[in-house]
């Protein structure tokens, strides 16, 4: 026995030694290539360094050059045969610019267009994962880099950021050692399809009708009642929770099931739930008609000035998981995106943290690619065929909106090392994987795992079947459930939200029929929706006002807009286009300023002379034929600031706590700054989408 633990020893010491002789060997091998390239006229990655370094450098501390690094003493100077010659090819760096400008815009996504981003840390804080799945990065302890970006999912760039639409809530978890794990999630326990080739179909509704270039409810509403498994979706939508209070005050989940894999193969099921530290808060439809009007970037203001106050928003991650027995028991299919797991018991996984703000959107937020199929082993797609269709079609758009090698974009890269035989494209940046074999080669072998582990399944069906869901009548549970659990202001702005909507619909057919399909959730539903499209057909499209050139805006002189023609309009002192109030002259004194304009900005100084109500040069000068009607006042909401918005929405009260959704503190009472009445709530919503 005691010789047996000499050798055993002997084994140990000999195969340390060996280690640390590779690990010796190694290192010399690395400075012996390292002092190869320093002596050769050229470095491989020396420029890239370079431009990486200098791209943090304050401005003062670098000089102007064109884009081939030649210093030059103007951004603006061009050459010219005379002063008033033609151009010449000799200064080509003006070609280059505006060559360069051409390109600035890269393919925007085709959904989630609109958003905002962070870094930060997932840290892993209890062992409840690492039960059910053999990936190191879930064990307790761990910790990981995370970039965050939040968005909403129909508009455009440019779009307003608190628009009624489900937000996007993705996020790329870099493991030390194991890759990179993209959670791309909702800010919604559910979504509108379980058919993966109804998402093109539906995302078409949510864009602008093809002749008009405008948002059409006809199409919203037409897909809804053909396509009714995605009530419950609608409902979310169409309630105050289709417009959150910014990105800090929202949850998010991952709506698909998932697997968690042990070392065996056997697995679970998994649904995560990243629950707002911040709490939830959400606006009303007409206070985030108002903030998008005053500030089109509120909920990425909102983000960044935290982040910024070191004020670093946090989201509890939370898993729930079912056997594969209790997910064949569950009432309703686990792998079916329209529906929530009522009977979820959420357990306490981790923390996720945003704690750093981009240096520049475009590299950091814009280039960043999130995709479902970027899974570690340990965590497994189920077999959800929206899921399984989104393995393919994420990364088939980074490749059209970033190019083949979208991952050697410094945001998307592995913390680990990346040894394979994709080669070439455009922009390979990296090396290029250097002089390796592009193919498998017996003589430039690469080293290969022993296995990787898959989750295990016996498929009931070995047959290849034509699948299009059907609806049941228990596809109709869940909306019910939620619409029925709502307290009784937010079943009076539900009702509001969506008559305000369909009163723009000009296919009847398709309003009678939702009408329809509400009355079936919920007979009050379909009255309430029938009663607001009623009055808000009542209504003149904008606060009251048949024609929009008739609205004053409080903060700025009575006058009839400029037309262009004489005696039909005032014009105000020093404003030859008609447009306001002409700069004062006079000096600010202590103690006047202007209102905050709602886009969170301090107050500045002006004279009183520039307020809304000064007289002097603000007051509108008649043309000489006189032919002036004074304008129609209607009320239109003063700015407010940051601080004075999240009073408002402190005092609104929020959705109740309810089966299917986060809790909330809030109360049964309607929100205060809201006549909780149907006539009210309609008009107000009158000029929504």
């Amino acid at each position: 026995m005691r010789v047996q633990v000499l050798f055993v020893a002997l084994a140990i010491s000999i195969a340390l030694q060996a280690e640390a002789a590779g690990q010796d060997r190694f290192i010399r091998q690395r400075a012996e290539w390292l002092k190869k390239r320093a002596s050769q006229a050229w470095a491989m990655f020396s420029g890239t360094k370079m431009q990486e370094e200098a791209s943090f450098l304050p401005s003062n501390q670098l000089t102007f050059t064109h884009e081939n690094g030649v210093a030059a003493p103007s951004p603006y100077a061009v050459n010219r045969v005379g002063v008033d010659g033609p151009l010449l090819f000799t200064s080509p760096h003006i070609f280059d610019d505006l060559a360069h400008f051409n390109r600035e815009r890269i393919p925007e996504r085709v959904v989630h267009a609109v958003g905002a981003g962070a870094h930060g840390t997932f840290e892993v804080t209890t062992d409840f994962a690492e039960k059910y799945s053999m990936s190191p990065a879930f064990k307790k302890g761990s910790s990981h880099s995370i970039t965050a970006r939040f968005s909403t999912v129909g508009s455009a760039r440019g779009g307003p950021d608190v628009a009624r639409d489900p937000r996007g809530f993705a996020i790329k978890i870099r493991t030390k050692d194991n890759g990179i794990l993209d959670w791309v999630f909702n800010n919604t326990p559910v979504f509108f399809i379980r058919d993966p080739l109804k998402f093109p179909a539906f995302i078409h509704t949510q864009k602008t009708n093809p002749q008009t270039n405008q948002r059409d409810p006809d199409m919203v509403f037409d897909y809804l009642w053909q396509n009714p498994e995605a009530s419950l979706q609608f409902l979310r939508l169409f309630s105050d929770l289709g417009t959150p209070f910014g990105f800090r005050h929202m949850h998010g989940w991952s709506g698909h099931t998932y697997r968690l894999v042990q070392q065996d193969g056997s697995w679970v099921h998994v649904k995560v739930k990243l629950e707002s530290d911040q709490g939830v808060k959400n606006f009303t439809g007409p206070q985030a008609n108002y903030i998008a009007g005053q500030n089109q970037m509120w909920a990425t203001q909102d983000l960044f000035e935290a982040i910024e106050r070191s004020e670093h928003p946090s989201w509890t991650v939370k898993f729930a998981v079912k056997t594969i027995e209790e997910g064949k028991q569950y009432k309703y299919n686990v792998n079916d995106l329209t529906k929530d797991w009522m009977d979820a018991q959420w357990h306490d996984v981790g923390k996720m943290t945003l704690t750093q703000n981009v240096e520049n959107y475009f590299a950091e937020i814009e280039q960043v690619h999130f995709s479902p199929s970027n899974v570690i082993e340990g965590w497994a797609p189920s077999n959800d065929p929206v899921l399984q269709s989104r393995l393919f079609s994420y990364n088939d758009a980074a490749r059209h909106r970033l190019g083949a090698n979208y991952l050697q974009i410094p945001v998307n890269c592995p913390l680990s090392q990346t040894a394979h035989f994709q080669r070439d494209g455009k922009i390979a940046v990296h090396g290029n994987q250097g002089k390796r074999a592009l193919y498998p080669s017996s003589t430039d072998a690469l080293k290969y795992v022993k296995s990787y582990v898959y989750p295990k399944e016996d498929l009931d069906e070995k047959r290849i079947v034509s699948f299009e869901s059907q609806m049941q009548e228990l596809d109709y549970d869940q909306p019910r459930a939620f619409y029925q659990g709502l307290a009784e202001h937010d079943k009076v702005n539900i009702a509001a939200n969506f008559g305000g909507t369909m009163a723009h619909m000009k296919n009847t057919n398709a309003q009678n029929e939702c009408i329809k399909l509400f009355e079936k959730i919920d007979a009050r539903l379909g009255k309430d929706v029938a009663a607001a499209i009623a009055e808000a057909k009542k209504q003149p499209p904008i606060n009251g006002v048949k024609d929009p050139s008739e609205i004053v805006v409080p903060g700025t002189p009575a006058q009839t807009p400029f037309s262009g023609q004489s005696g039909t309009s005032t014009v105000p002192t020093g404003d030859a286009g008609g447009n306001g109030s002409p700069p004062s002259t006079a000096a600010p004194k202590d103690g006047d300023s202007q209102p905050t304009t709602g886009q969170g900005s301090p107050p500045t100084k002006t004279s009183k002379a520039a307020d809304s109500g000064a007289k002097g040069n603000a007051e509108p000068q008649k043309a000489d034929s006189g032919n002036n009607i004074p304008p129609k006042k209607v009320d239109v909401p003063k700015g407010e600031s940051f601080a004075q918005v999240a009073a408002i929405q402190s005092a609104s009260k929020s959705l109740l706590p309810h089966p299917l959704r986060e809790s909330s503190s809030s109360s049964s009472e309607p929100s205060t700054n809201e006549t909780p009445t149907l006539r009210r709530a309609a008009a107000n919503q009158r000029s929504t989408l």
